[in-house]
């Protein structure tokens, strides 16, 4: 949920910069879109294996 989080945070700031560095500003949004993917198919497949405990 953390790396959701911030993954979701950081592409919201990433379009303040879109006027200033656009090429950029949309490899990370891309880039944070693959991650939160990512993390979120991840979760889903702990969590159907009985798994998602730390300890």
């Amino acid at each position: 949920m953390v790396g959701i989080l911030l993954a979701s945070v950081q592409a919201l700031v990433n379009f303040a910069w879109l006027p200033a560095y656009p090429f950029w500003s949309v490899i990370v949004i891309a880039f944070d879109v693959l991650v939160i993917y990512a993390l979120a198919v991840h979760g889903r497949e702990t969590k159907a294996f009985g798994g998602g405990d730390i300890l």
